[in-house]
This record gives structure tokens, C-alpha cells and sequence, in this order.
């Protein structure tokens, strides 16, 4: 395992992939060395076109843009989808990701009126996820920023709030706005294909882990600096997650979240639930699909994730990361300082019936089966990407500290 994380990267810094540049018409003159697949009509005048981004009908976003010289105003694309949404939601729930680029979308409430045009009910504000958000200036209420975490953070795949024990309240589609596009590395949304991530798996492994699972969660007390610092699984501040600074009142509402709060020692809050299941039903078509966080709150197998980020921003640094995440939460270092300090590890998944963790096999398993059916792509300016949260899931992939700024939405 130590050679994937430290040589592979290292060979990338040393011999640099060569830069793809997509093309974006037929004109043989342009600046660019991939050809993508052939776009179609994607309204009566031809003046919107879809096309898949991969060939060979590989799991990718399908990209919805204008047609050259074509109207590319925010209403122009809220007009199209008012007249096509039949379109443009049966495309997303067949393909799972729809990305509309080239238009002139600029700010928050761009992105709400696109947003809108998709859903047929209300945009939701409330959020139970475990990453920190907040409103960007000048938004309405259920625009939010994608996730305040460090750029050298990792978001691995998952479907937005599929550890939450109601279904009725887990969004049925998302939507993500490039409002800044990094221009450095890194900084990707990848966009996984859950249904063929359940369809792929090996029996044995989703018998294993199509048992009750345990979830234990771990949020911060705001007044507390060491206990942040002493575990960057620790994501929230309980105060943040619940609204208030009253402990009985994050009690009542984990309580009617269905999650059994406890307050530990050094003032952090402990919730703990238990899925029976880690798949779910899709609401319209019925197919099961992979639908669980057990790969994003199992802090132990963490390490994996960073070797993937070395090797995508060809960063030795991400080695290093992988290796003391390995050292922290592999083999319980990070266990046994939090104990001393009256704490525990902000993200663990263990069985239910024996209390023993999630095996780390079966984790890394499943974080590659993952990689397998993942499309990655940049950011670009004004990129909005709607996702079925039934069919795909989406990541963060860490990047290098330049100016990046993406908005999130979800139904109601």
C-alpha cells in the first residue's frame, strides 16, 4: 500500500500529465485537443443543446449549454426549463447529473431562479449535514455555501444526508453553483453513479454491511478551541448543528432528529443512530441504490482518501497527510489522546449488534469501488450542476487555497 501513496505521486510531480483542453464547438481551428461527443437538440429552435461529457456511455454529467450565437441569459435557460421540464427531470433522473454551462449566470440569484425552474415545489433551508455552512450575501434562505471546510479538506462521496434516519426529509435532488471557479488545482465536485456502485459490489461485502450500523457523531463545543484542534473529524460545533447554546434544547431536538445526544466531558456532544440498512429505494423508479454515509463518518479509513488526493494533485504533501491520518485514526493514536482530554473521535461506524468497527477492508473496498464509478471534472465560471440524490452522489476533492467559492441548493 505505501507505494501507490508515496511513488505514484512523486513520478506525477516529476513528469507532468500533459494539459486536455475539451472542445467546445466543431470549428477545426480551436485551441483545444479533446474532441467530445456530439451534442443533440435539446429544444424546438436548437438554440439548447445536451451532450454526454464521456464517450462510450460512461457514467458523466450530461451538459446542457446554448448553441453558438444562441440566447444565453439566466432567463433564457429558466424559460427552456419551465417549457421542458418533463425534459429536463427525466434526463436527470436517467442520467443523474445535469450540468448547465455557458450561461451567463452570476450571482446567488441566478442560481435560485435556475434552481427553481427544475423543482415544481419550494427550495428547503433546513439542513442536518455535518459539514459548516452559511448564507452567501444577498441570497435567500435555502442558498447556502457548499461546505466551510479548509481547502485541504476532503469531502468523500455520499448522497446529501443519507445517514439521516427519516427518509421523508433527505433531499431528492441538489443543486451546486460555481460562482468562483479555483483556477489552481484540485477543487473538483466529483459526481459518483451509486446505483452502479451497489450493483457492482461483491456479495460478501454488501451482506457484511447490509446489517444495522451504528453511527456516532461527534460535534464540538464552540467555547472549547482544544477539542477542534485535537480532531479535524470534529466538523461542527454542536452550538452551530442545533441553533442554540441551551443543552437541553439540543437534546429535545437530536431527540426528535431520532439521534440519542449525550454531552461528554470536555463539552462536545456525542449523537449515535442506527440505520438497518446501507441502501435505499429510488421515489420514482423504485431501483435500490447505494445510499449510505458509512464511507464519509469512518474517520479510521480517511488515509485512502488522501492517497487519491495525492495522486490527483500529484502533492507528496497528501502522502504525508494520508500517512498520519493513517497513524491518527488507523491505529488509534487520535483514540487515546481524545480519551485523555475527555473526548472522543468525531466520526465512527461500528456494527450495532457487537459494538466492534466497521471492518477497514470492507471500507477501503468500497471507498475504491467508489473511485471506479466517479466522473471528475473542473469548475468553470457560472457552472450550475443538478444532481438526483437517489441515483448519485457527489465529494470534495481538496485543492490549492486559491479563490473558490460554490453555493449549494436542495428541495424540500
Amino acid at each position: 500500500a505505501s507505494s501507490p501513496l508515496v511513488w505514484e505521486p512523486l513520478v506525477d510531480v516529476v513528469l507532468p500529465a500533459p494539459a486536455l483542453v475539451e472542445c467546445r464547438t466543431d470549428d477545426a481551428f480551436e485551441p483545444c485537443n479533446v474532441r467530445m461527443p456530439p451534442a443533440t437538440c435539446a429544444d424546438e429552435a436548437c438554440s439548447v443543446l445536451a451532450r454526454p461529457m464521456r464517450y462510450g456511455g460512461q457514467f458523466s454529467p450530461l451538459v446542457v449549454s446554448p448553441a453558438k450565437g444562441a440566447n444565453r441569459t439566466v432567463a433564457h435557460l429558466a424559460n427552456f426549463l419551465d417549457g421542458h421540464r418533463a425534459w429536463a427531470r427525466n434526463r436527470l433522473e436517467g442520467t443523474g447529473a445535469l450540468l448547465f454551462r455557458g450561461y451567463d449566470v452570476a450571482c446567488a440569484r441566478d442560481f435560485e431562479t435556475i434552481s427553481r425552474a427544475l423543482e415544481q415545489g419550494e427550495l428547503a433551508s433546513a439542513y442536518q449535514g455535518t459539514s459548516p455552512r452559511k448564507q452567501p450575501p444577498g441570497a435567500a434562505a435555502y442558498v447556502h455555501t457548499a461546505a466551510d471546510l479548509p481547502p485541504s479538506s476532503m469531502v468523500p462521496a455520499h448522497a446529501e444526508m443519507s445517514f439521516v434516519p427519516d427518509v421523508d426529509i433527505i433531499p431528492k435532488r441538489l443543486y451546486f453553483y460555481a460562482h468562483y471557479a479555483n483556477a489552481g488545482p484540485g477543487g473538483e465536485t466529483p459526481v459518483t453513479d451509486l446505483r452502479s456502485v451497489l450493483h457492482a459490489m461483491d456479495p460478501a461485502v454488501l451482506k457484511r454491511l447490509r446489517r444495522p450500523l451504528r453511527f456516532e457523531r461527534v460535534y464540538f463545543d464552540e467555547h472549547n478551541a482544544l477539542a477542534k484542534f485535537l480532531d479535524p473529524a470534529k466538523t461542527k460545533a454542536w452550538q452551530q448543528m442545533f441553533k442554540t447554546q441551551d443543552r437541553d434544547e439540543a437534546r429535545a431536538t437530536a431527540r426528535a432528529q431520532g439521534y440519542d445526544a449525550t454531552f461528554l466531558a470536555d463539552g462536545s456532544c456525542k449523537l449515535v443512530h442506527v440505520l438497518d440498512s446501507p441502501t435505499r429505494f429510488h421515489p420514482v423508479d423504485g431501483a435500490e441504490v447505494w445510499h449510505s454515509h458509512v464511507t464519509n463518518l469512518y474517520a479510521n479509513s480517511w488515509a485512502s482518501e488522501y492517497a487519491r488526493a495525492a495522486k490527483h494533485l500529484k502533492s507528496p504533501a497528501y502522502a504525508l497527510r494520508s500517512l498520519a491520518s493513517h497513524v491518527y485514526y488507523g491505529l488509534g493514536l487520535g483514540a487515546a489522546i481524545l480519551k485523555l482530554a475527555g473526548s472522543e473521535v468525531g466520526m465512527r461506524v461500528v456494527y450495532d449488534d457487537t459494538g466492534a468497527d466497521v471492518a477497514a477492508q470492507d471500507m477501503d473496498y468500497l471507498r475504491h469501488l467508489i473511485f471506479k464509478f466517479t466522473s471528475v471534472h473542473k469548475h468553470e465560471h457560472g457552472d450550475v450542476v443538478a444532481l438526483d440524490n437517489f441515483r448519485v452522489g457527489h465529494a470534495r476533492l481538496p485543492w490549492d487555497g486559491s479563490r473558490r467559492e460554490l453555493f449549494a441548493a436542495w428541495n424540500a
